[in-house]
């Protein structure tokens, strides 16, 4: 055995079929020989999560007798409460090559707010971790963990969970000074502010870097200006804009009321030109979004833009005709995919849903969804009013209520006329899905090779592969996937 060619390869060549084997595959080697294992052991502990406190008595184990097995560790994922005396920083100090951090508990770094800052001067230098995903559970603020990040020069991507504070661009900018080659920033659980705040100066250094942004505000956002002229300016280069609000109709009343909200136009079109490779927006439950879309019925804007992705997400109550109206007429013959929360007022009108689908030319990838607490057994959502209205989709995701063909004169569209659609993925989820459904998709969509549904009924009690499996003879599919599905008489 040890005269095996295999064995004479060089530690790079054993290093190149690392790559392709599980832990199990490593584990198995090194039970051959002890070539073997000297090769492989090194290689073993590529991710380590700690989920349960027998996880982390074995981990430490590894610490005490092999700690060269760690020396390869990639990625560190904590989720368990509590360490008890074996601290976060014993664990990094041996996983110096890390790119991935996660700590889904502050238990894991601090016991009190005011002892963070010291005891981050002890923790190790990670100069390889590109990923750090922080819980901060409403005890960490922006100057205790800046001890922290100082530790990370090289961070490309910082996601910061649960603030429950508030936070203003001269936080960010703080972080931009410790972190200079951020490309993404994930603030979750923003506070909004009682006052407005001062609007910043321009920053002196635009941040190149920076692809990504997501902002998740509680609360009116009385601070949305300032906000979104910092991100102007400080992010020529951003590509992805993500902000969701959870604002309740006092709040709203509030903040439009405001007297800061008669800046919003004027900052959303610095953002617009300042941001050019701007290719992807989510806006969630955002009260302004109709000033958002109306710069795009400018023909200006229109020709000069980058926009790919439209998300527009509204879980109360959906998006209303106004708003859909406007999308149809501004970004909807601009972008590649738009995930949308349609109102049933609009579900209810198939005539006007069609006709500001259709207005997607370019549309390969839609997501339709309906209010969270929207259940209607008269509200039918007609699968071919969609394929006939957008003829390029490739990927068709549905999330309503009550899914099927309707194809009656009185809907006021006129009957299917298609021949085949180029459909080739279509997921449904929380669907109760209509048996004449599966006989329209398998004959005008011959091209489907991905399906997925999932927290939906079907009709009969057959099982649900099966069913696939008699609907859909004449297809191959490369990808099923059936998860929580019921049926219905």
């Amino acid at each position: 055995m040890t005269s095996a060619p295999f064995l004479r390869l060089s530690h790079e060549l054993m290093g190149e079929i690392n790559h392709y084997l599980t832990s199990e595959d490593r584990y198995e080697l090194c039970l051959v020989n002890k070539m073997l294992k000297e090769n492989f052991k090194g290689f073993l502990v590529t991710s380590i999560s700690l989920r349960t406190h027998s996880q982390i008595n074995e981990l430490y184990r590894i610490m005490s007798e092999e700690p060269q097995l760690l020396l390869r560790t990639k990625e560190l994922y904590a989720s368990y409460g509590f360490l008890g005396l074996h601290p976060i920083r014993n664990v990094l100090q041996c996983c110096e090559n890390l790119t991935m951090l996660k700590l889904d508990n502050t238990r894991y770094i601090i016991t009190w707010p005011d002892q963070a800052t010291r005891k981050f001067e002890d923790y190790p230098v990670l100069p390889n971790l590109i990923e750090l995903d922080i819980s901060c559970d409403g005890l960490l603020s922006i100057e205790n963990l800046m001890s922290l990040f100082s530790k990370f020069a090289k961070l490309e991507s910082l996601k910061l969970w649960k603030l429950t504070r508030p936070f203003s661009p001269a936080q960010v900018e703080s972080l931009h000074g410790v972190l200079p080659y951020l490309q993404e920033l994930h603030l979750d659980y923003i506070l909004s502010e009682d006052e407005i705040i001062p609007a910043n100066p321009i920053p002196d250094i635009p941040c190149v870097f920076m692809k990504k942004i997501t902002l998740a505000v509680e609360g009116s956002w009385n601070n949305a200006v300032p906000w979104i002229r910092y991100i102007a300016r400080k992010y020529p280069n951003l590509e992805n804009l993500n902000i969701a609000g959870n604002v309740d109709y006092y709040a709203t009343r509030y903040v439009r009321f405001n007297s800061d909200a008669v800046h919003l136009p004027s900052a959303v079109r610095l953002l617009l030109d300042n941001c050019r490779n701007l290719s992807s927006v989510r806006l969630d439950n955002i009260w302004w979004t109709k000033i958002f879309l109306r710069h795009y019925l400018e023909e200006e804007q229109r020709h000069s833009s980058s926009l790919e992705k439209v998300e527009i997400v509204n879980l109360r109550d959906g998006v209303h005709r106004v708003v859909f109206d406007l999308l149809s007429r501004s970004v909807m013959p601009l972008i590649k995919a738009l995930d949308i929360t349609l109102s049933t007022e609009i579900i209810k009108d198939p005539v006007f849903l069609s006709n500001g689908l259709s207005s997607g030319s370019m549309l390969t990838d839609l997501q339709i969804s309906l209010p969270r607490y929207c259940c209607c057994q008269s509200l039918i959502v007609s699968i071919h009013w969609i394929l006939e209205s957008c003829s390029s989709l490739l990927s068709l995701s549905l999330d309503t209520c009550f899914l099927g063909i309707v194809n009656d004169s009185l809907t006021g569209l006129p009957p299917s006329t298609a021949q085949s659609h180029h459909l080739e993925r279509l997921a449904i989820t929380n669907c109760t899905v209509k048996n004449e459904i599966w006989s329209y998709i398998e004959n005008k969509c011959p091209k489907l090779n991905w399906l997925s549904i999932d927290k939906s009924t079907l009709p009969n009690g057959r099982s649900p592969y099966s069913f696939i499996q008699h609907k859909f003879q004449n297809h191959v599919f490369k990808s099923i996937t059936i998860n929580q599905v019921f049926h219905y008489p």
